[in-house]
């Protein structure tokens, strides 16, 4: 019998234990004799001269392993310890790793007949960093159980190492995975907590690429309480402007629209001047991050800049045409913003 069509008498087998309530109350021996032995012997660990029940651990007789799988020199590729369906591998996986320590093998598995958790016992830190496989013969599919098992615990697999270098290859893996997994919550709360306008641009630029017009910050900002399906994230977009989207609307508004021929190097001064006011007035940037976001170089400068249009704001005075000029400004970018002006 080929070996999918043992694991899937196996799992047939299983699933009808499992209807009658059954899988629970079968012993470790029945475990062995029933779903254990017939996968190695299709893996090609037949004969007592490949495969050994109850072996002696080196230098601890009184620790015997249920099955060590012996190499062309009789010295023992790899090992296996099995436990009942219905045990916690967990418990036991410390015991595996004290049995390969002494054997110095290859591979080696902890195992139910049911599930397959694969060690390398040669690899770097605690035994559930050294974990490369687990499978369950309930689920997945077949195919890819056979493979998984034939390239692990196969008989040529291990005696010729390439047993070893697969297991190393899927180890490194599964830690990238891991790594991978972990990195991307991580990578979303640092967009939620760097500068909104990281998230705002990427949507901006999908936009631009789809159909050549490029939304401004605000107006991606505003659109997203319509189209974002939950609320747990929606006050990142609800919390204001942030410094780059003032930026954007003041040199819009200052600039760009105000001089066909271009701005002069005044206007460009007075548009720094309201960036930095309102910045400091709708965000919780720093004088130091606005001046960084702005051109200006020292928080000093910026303070003035704040101190400037402050005073232009609340002035009375209408013969002040540069104030006045100012105030115009402030009320369209904080229109342009939705802000309160």
């Amino acid at each position: 019998m080929a070996l999918d069509e043992t694991i899937s008498r196996v799992r047939e087998e299983i699933e009808q234990a499992q209807l009658r309530g059954q899988l629970g109350t079968l012993s470790e021996l029945d475990a062995r004799r029933e779903l254990i032995d017939p996968i190695l012997h299709e893996l090609g660990w037949r004969g007592v001269t490949r495969l050994r029940r109850e072996y002696p651990v080196e230098s601890h007789k009184r620790m015997k392993m249920d099955y060590a799988l012996l190499g062309s020199d009789g010295r023992p590729v790899a090992l296996i310890e099995a436990k009942a369906p219905r045990e916690n591998l967990q418990r036991h996986v410390e015991q595996l790793f004290t049995y390969a320590f002494h054997q110095e093998v290859s591979v080696c598995a902890l195992t139910t007949g049911v599930r397959w958790w694969l060690y390398l016992p040669s690899a770097a830190g605690k035994p559930e960093e050294r974990q490369f496989a687990m499978l369950n013969l309930r689920f997945g599919r077949v195919d890819t159980l056979c493979l998984r098992l034939q390239e692990t615990l196969g008989y040529d697999a291990l005696l010729t190492g390439a047993a070893a270098i697969c297991a190393q290859g899927l180890l490194r893996k599964r830690k990238d995975d891991e790594h991978l997994m972990a990195e991307i919550p991580r990578s979303w709360s640092r967009l939620l907590t760097e500068p909104k306008s990281k998230i705002l641009n990427l949507i901006s630029e999908e936009v631009f690429q789809a159909i050549g017009q490029r939304p401004s910050l605000y107006e991606v900002r505003k659109a997203l309480p319509d189209i974002i399906g939950t609320r747990d994230h929606l006050s990142l977009f609800e919390s204001g402007p942030t410094v780059a989207e003032i930026v954007e609307v003041v040199n819009e508004v200052c600039l760009f629209s105000t001089r066909p021929l271009g701005p002069n190097d005044e206007t460009k001064g007075k548009a720094r001047d309201l960036m930095v006011y309102l910045a400091h007035e709708h965000t919780k940037s720093s004088f130091v991050e606005i001046a960084s976001q702005v051109g200006l170089g020292e928080h000093t400068t910026v303070m003035d800049a704040y101190r400037r249009v402050e005073k232009q704001i609340n002035s009375t005075r209408d013969d002040d045409l540069e104030a006045r000029s100012i105030r115009r400004w402030h009320r369209v970018v904080c229109k342009r913003l939705g802000l309160d002006t």
